[in-house]
Formats: C-alpha cells, structure tokens, sequence
C-alpha cells in the first residue's frame, strides 16, 4: 500500500499531538497525582507512535516507544515524573518536531540514553503469563477513510503486544472491499488494556476479546459502507477560495447597487438572491478558517515554565477562553507579540520570590492570558500581579532617553505616559525596563497589532500589576467598514473602531489647548478633521451648522472624526498598499467599492 497518500494527515495530527503533550507535561509536572494528564500523554505518545509504525517511521518510532516505556511506569505508579524526567521529555517533544518535518536530531541517540536512564530505579511488577487472545472490532458507519484508520489502529496496537494474524490482510485489501471489521490474535499477559485501547477511539464499536487455547475460526461478512465528516486542508487552499470569495462579495455589493438602482421586480429578486448566497458562502469560509485559539497558544506554558526557570522566578501560569475562535492566519501572527508580553512579564513585571514575600505577596506570581468575543472582534488580556509600571520613571527616561522633550512631557496625561512604552527608541533601553518593568519587544507588539488591524491597551497599577488588553478583528480578509465621504473622496472605516455616528452642532466645537474638543454626554472628546487630517482644499460641509461625525473608540480612548457624508456600512476587501505608499501611516489598505471605485481604509488610532 503507498503510504505517500497519508504523509500530510499522518504531519498533522502528530504535530497536533505534539501541542498537546506541551501543555499536559506542564500540568502533570504541577501536579503528579493528576492521572488523567499522565494518561494524556501517554495516550498522545502512543498515538504518534503507532502512526509513526504504519509510515515505517523507525526513528520516530524507538523515540516514542522509550518514552511510552517510562511513562507507563509513571502511569502505574513505578516512577515519579520529576522535573529532570519532564525536562528530558520536552527535549524528546523538541526532538519529535524535526523528525516529523524530516529534518536531522543532532545526539538524537544520546537523547535515547537519557530517556533510558529514567527508567532506572523502577519498580517491576510481579511476571504475568502471557496467553493468546481473538480480539473482533468494528469501525462505525461514517468512519472515514476507513480502511486507513483502521492500519492506524491495528499498527498502534502492535506497540502495545504481540500482534500474530491481523483478518483481512490491511496491506492488500481494496478500500472499497473493506468490511469495517477487523479480527487480530494477538499475545497479552493484559487482556484487560485491549479494550481499554480501543476504547479511545471513537469510531471503533462493537469490541470483542475471547481468550484461545488452540486454533481460532472466525466469519468476516462484507458490507458496503457510507463515509462522511471531517477532511484536513492546507491553509494555503483555504486563502485561495478566500480570495476568490472576496472577489464575489465586490461583485455582490455592485449587484445590489444596481438592484435599487433599476427598479425591475424580476432583476431585484435575482441579485437578492445572489447577495444571499454569496454570503453565506463569505460566512461558511470564514467559518472554516477559524479554529480555537488554544490549537495555537496551547505552547505557551510550556515556553512559561522554562523561561520562569531560567529567571528564577515562580509562576502560576492560567489561560482561559481558550475555546474562542479566531482565523488561523491572523492567529499565527499573533504568537510573537503574546511571547513579548509574556517574557517581559515574567522577566520584569514578576518579582523574585523573596522580593514578593516581603511586599506582602504570595511567593509564586500569577500570570493569567485570557480571551473573550466583543462584538467583532477578540479581545485578548495577558495579565501579571507584579510590581506594576511607574509612570512618573517612564516619563523621565523618555525625556532622558529623547523619546520626548521636556516640554512634552508636561502636557501628557497618564494614558499617554504608558504608551511611551511601546516607542522603538525607548523599548530597547535596558535602563527603561529596570525602572519601569516592562519595555523590551513592545515597539514590535504595537507594529504587529497595528498591521493586523487591531491594537494594544496597557492598564497598570504600581505595585499591583499590569495587563495589556490586544484586540484583533475575528479576520483581516473581508472586514465590515462605514463608508464617508470627505472632500469628494470616499474613504472607509473599520467598524471594529465604531462607537456610533452623531451629527456635531458646530457652536459646540470648543478650544481647549489649541484643540479642538466637544463635549457629548458629559465626556470631552478631541475633534478630528479628516479633510486637515490628509490636506486637502476646502472645508467641511461649508458653513453648516451640523456636521456628521463618527465616534470611534481606540486604545481606551474617544474621538469624535468629522466628515462631509455618511454614506452607508457595507462589507469590503482589504487589499494591503505596496511600493512608497505603503508606509503612509494613515491607511491600513485599500479597497475596491461594488462600482470598481477603490477607497482607501483609514487606520484609524494612527489619525488621533
């Protein structure tokens, strides 16, 4: 059988299983007598494993078998999972990853010895007989791809024991000939881990063990089979339909137009119903590239416990929301900004142990990432109880370290203090992060949120702790904007940014420190105009005494941007800027309109 046809499925689940056994090692290390995180990764190695057998993976497989060695003692209570032992795993785990990609293990077999050597000091158990058993299973119905699954069985299986007959012959038979029951006589002295094996898989049913003293006979009848679920695409595909969906949603919003533009029954109700279609299918796309955000965080405990470890420090480390969804390619962006919040907590934000103690805190810091849905998009908080930022430091090294004048410096509020802390000339001072506790990476995490269509919140109180809040659209692709229109130009706003649109009485615009504020609902907000924002000629709306005006909410603050027009909210594609103009800090894209106008996408917290 070519076994060519799986080695994409057979990468995936391995490496899902890899993520896995990272974030479980982490809690089993916690706490030992956790048996159900013991038996996850037992479970996951001997997954990979068996795999790894049925690909004829042989370094994979002696890797995998000497861990599943040790952690079967460990399992049944004949060795402890010490803190060297989950070192030499997380090594193995390091290990598994490049012979999974194919790529060269340097001291691969001294890796080999040292997992050997946690072996040494366990206890045996008593020698039991070893007897021969049939054992009869059947896969469900709706299994997919059954006659593969059903190689994986039987091949993790043989991990476990001595496998003699396998009815029918897995490696000759047709997939359309296969029955979905398979029968084995295997030898066991633990007849009882047969079905305990089988068990974890979801698709076998109707499991039969019967011990045999000589001979065996069985009936194997054929049966036709119907297949259904769950198949495995390359994020690549995914972004191609994505496109050409994209390329549909313009082509639906200049449909419409023209709908209510011509006013004929039949026309309206055909582009109705295309518009319809069309997005359902942008929802089901969208739908099928979101995952949760645990698939991808769930490494960071891991990366947690060891760069705690080599600071010094000690650290609870808690996730939570895990489950909220997020499009795959935005998530994976969004790795290395988490990282540098992370480092920086645990490496200045945290206090050393005895340091916590004598300020009245518990001796092992907390650092809690969590992740929530707000309206359209995900709200993402990593959060310390460390010592906090203090502003009035930050201030005096920015000044010293020329980030800002002196004068400057007088006239910020507190907000505007803490965002000194994501500017790339005061980030990389090592004399910035000692005083203030945080500092090294940030400029990167705001360039990365701002490029992602999002942004980055700090909220910090001395002594106490600092969160940072990141908020990300659900998807960059196909986004809902508010369209206006600004000295004949039609620009778009992200909704992500929309608080709500009002019309601004202009006897109510006010000066206050040569800028221009209005006062709704008892807040002061800062009054933008997006004519003077870009230069052009003219004025807003002439001599008018209303003015329509979006409120957006960025970053924890308001603003109120005055326009000529509001037009109308609609969904759009986001096309990035490329050659000189794509460092015009203004726009985060452009756009092509439903009638094949472009509109550029104003950023909005880089306009404030």
């Amino acid at each position: 059988m070519d076994k060519s046809q799986y080695r994409d499925l057979f990468v995936s689940e391995a490496k899902e299983h890899i993520s896995l056994l990272n974030n479980a090692l982490v809690i089993a290390e916690k706490d030992p007598s956790n048996q159900e995180a013991i038996a996850e990764i037992f479970r996951a190695v001997h997954s990979i494993k068996g795999a790894a057998a049925t690909m004829e993976y042989q370094s994979i497989v002696e890797l995998t078998h000497r861990m599943e060695d040790y952690l079967g003692m460990v399992r049944d209570g004949k060795a402890k999972l010490t803190t060297s032992a989950v070192d030499v795993l997380f090594a193995c785990l390091d290990a598994l990853e490049l012979l999974v990609e194919e790529k060269e293990v340097p001291g691969l077999s001294m890796l080999l010895e040292k997992v050997e050597r946690l072996k040494i000091g366990g206890v045996e158990g008593a020698p039991k007989s070893v007897e021969r058993w049939m054992v009869k299973f059947s896969l469900s119905p709706d299994t997919q791809l059954a006659l593969a699954r059903a190689v994986v069985i039987v091949a993790q299986l043989q991990g476990l024991m001595k496998v003699e007959e396998v009815i029918p012959d897995l490696s000759s038979v047709d997939e359309d000939d296969f029955s979905g029951t398979v029968e084995l006589v295997v030898e066991t002295a633990e007849p009882g881990e047969i079905k305990k094996f089988l068990a974890e898989f979801s698709e076998v049913v109707d499991v039969e063990v019967t011990k045999l003293s000589a001979g065996r006979s069985t009936t194997v009848m054929p049966s036709y089979l119907r297949r259904s679920g769950d198949i495995r695409v390359k994020l690549g595909k995914l972004d191609k339909i994505q496109n050409l969906v994209a390329e549909l949603v313009v082509a639906k919003e200049h449909l419409l137009k023209l709908g209510r533009h011509y006013v004929e029954e039949e026309l309206v109700e055909s582009v109705n119903r295309f518009a319809g279609v069309i997005s359902e299918l942008e929802d089901e796309i969208m739908a099928v590239r979101m995952v949760p955000i645990g698939q991808v965080f769930g490494r960071f405990p891991r990366y947690v416990r060891e760069t705690s470890l080599a600071m010094g420090k000690e650290v609870e480390f808690v996730m939570e929301g895990m489950e909220i969804e997020l499009d795959r390619s935005l998530l994976d962006n969004l790795v290395d900004p988490i990282l540098h919040i992370l480092r920086n907590a645990i490496d200045h934000g945290l206090e050393n142990p005895e340091e916590r103690l004598r300020s009245g805190k518990p001796r092992v810091g907390l650092i809690k990432l969590s992740a929530k849905r707000v309206r359209n998009a995900v709200v993402i908080e990593v959060s310390d109880d460390g010592r906090g930022v203090d502003e009035e430091r930050v201030r005096e090294a920015a000044i010293k370290r020329g980030v800002i004048s002196s004068e400057e410096a007088e006239v910020l509020d507190r907000e505007d203090i803490l965002k000194l802390i994501f500017e790339t000339g005061f980030s990389t001072s090592g004399e910035v992060t000692e005083v203030s506790g945080r500092g090294v990476g940030l400029d990167v995490v705001k360039a990365t949120l701002r490029a992602l269509g999002g942004n980055v919140d700090i909220m910090t109180e001395k002594g106490k702790g600092t969160t940072f809040v990141l908020s990300v659209p659900l998807t960059m692709a196909i986004i809902r904007a508010f369209l206006v229109k600004t000295r004949g130009e039609v620009y778009a706003v992200p909704l992500t940014y929309l608080a709500e649109t009002v019309d601004v009485d202009v006897k109510d615009i006010k000066k206050v420190l040569r800028r221009e504020v209005i006062i709704l609902r008892d807040q002061v907000l800062p009054v933008v105009r997006l004519g003077n924002v870009f230069g052009l000629e003219g004025e807003e709306n002439g001599h008018k005494a209303e003015l329509p005006a979006l409120v957006v909410d960025i970053e924890s603050k308001r603003a109120c941007i005055v326009v000529d027009e509001l037009m109308e909210q609609t969904d759009i594609v986001v096309k990035n800027l490329t050659g000189i103009i794509s460092n015009i800090k203004e726009f985060a894209g452009v756009t092509i309109l439903g009638d094949g106008n472009p509109a550029l996408i104003i950023d909005v917290p880089n306009i404030l």
